[in-house]
């Protein structure tokens, strides 16, 4: 019987070696996991930061689109004010029947300008909300993948400490020592199992990458807990950072309404003036022909041509907000890109 006790003691102290090795080797590759775990991380660091800094760009050139547009509104007031008091002194000089007709289309044509600018501000404050809305689906998305992988290594963190538990526990009880070894083999398969079907995952994706995009792989770190918490600070501020701008730009929206509101008045006031004086001032051209016809005539062809400068303005105005467009598509398309990717790890 003591050389039995002696043979079974042997064999447990075999079969405890056994588990020691597969121990060790559980942990060896949980910490490959944790060091490609942290390679992927600062690569998705550093695409964030990417696409963070491309779509501060874009905020960036719609709001000085936007400053443009209410420099040309400015322009545009000014225009009105001076068509205003040339309008006055022409009626005190008899304007003729020409001018007031070209002065009845500038005011006709104005109305349209405004009209379009009207709707380009509406499209634009749509596509930034659009954008805003988007990149808070991101930002949330990006979070869950990040709580999904902390969730996993804590997952297999307790599985590990859970099976050193029951190793501790078939030392200290023999009589147990055959059930403990088959619960621990059988974690030990679901372990390994989990491990290397996690570490092939890793290893495939990172092995793309690097071969698509290998200057995402130049700087590296290795604090996985510290890149994490440096990655959701920087989301956290890139929204503050948005939420000021969309403030800011509302603001300067209203006020390019109210301008605009103040101009389509002014426009209406002058049109109904124009044409409750115009019977009148054609039964003046009857009696006597202004003097003034060349300066008023010079007056309108200069008019014309600064109003022919503002179409090309607002013409290229609409081509760059189309190329912004573009751009924004491109860089929305890549982030879903990444998001897929990262979420198919």
């Amino acid at each position: 019987q003591i050389r039995q006790l002696q043979q079974k003691l042997s064999q447990h102290d075999d079969e405890k070696s056994l588990l020691r090795e597969r121990l060790n080797e559980v942990e060896l590759e949980l910490r490959k996991v944790l060091d490609d775990h942290a390679s992927t991380t600062a690569m998705y660091d550093e695409q964030l930061q990417s696409l963070i800094t491309e779509r501060d760009a874009i905020v960036e050139q719609q709001i000085f689109q936007s400053n443009e547009n209410q420099h040309e509104m400015k322009q545009l007031r000014e225009e009105f004010d001076r068509l205003k008091q040339l309008s006055a002194i022409q009626q005190s000089r008899m304007p003729s029947e020409e001018y007031i007709n070209s002065l009845h289309e500038t005011i006709e044509q104005q109305s349209e300008q405004l009209k379009r600018l009207n709707e380009n501000f509406v499209t634009l404050t749509s596509s930034q909300l659009e954008s805003q809305t988007e990149f808070d689906r991101q930002k949330k998305e990006i979070e869950e993948q990040m709580n999904n992988y902390k969730n996993q290594i804590e997952r297999l963190s307790l599985e590990r400490t859970n099976l050193l538990e029951d190793i501790q526990k078939s030392t200290a009880s023999p009589v147990q020592l055959s059930e403990n070894e088959k619960r621990a083999d059988d974690k030990l398969g679901k372990v390994n199992t989990k491990l290397k079907r996690a570490l092939q995952t890793f290893k495939d994706k990172i092995h793309r990458l690097v071969t698509e995009r290998p200057e995402l792989f130049t700087d590296v770190g290795e604090e996985t807990t510290e890149r994490f918490d440096h990655l959701i600070a920087t989301v956290e501020h890139q929204a503050t950072h948005i939420d000021i701008l969309q403030s800011e730009n509302e603001q300067s929206q209203e006020q390019l309404r109210n301008q605009i509101l103040e101009l389509q008045s002014s426009l209406d006031a002058c049109r109904y003036q124009l044409e409750n004086e115009r019977p009148v001032q054609g039964q003046q051209l009857v009696c006597a022909t202004p003097p003034s016809d060349e300066i008023s005539q010079t007056n309108i062809e200069n008019y014309e041509m600064q109003i022919r400068q503002l179409q090309q303005k607002l013409s290229q105005h609409d081509d760059e907000k189309s190329l912004l467009r573009e751009r924004l598509n491109e860089v929305e398309l890549e982030l879903r890109k990444v998001l897929d990717d990262h979420a198919s790890t």
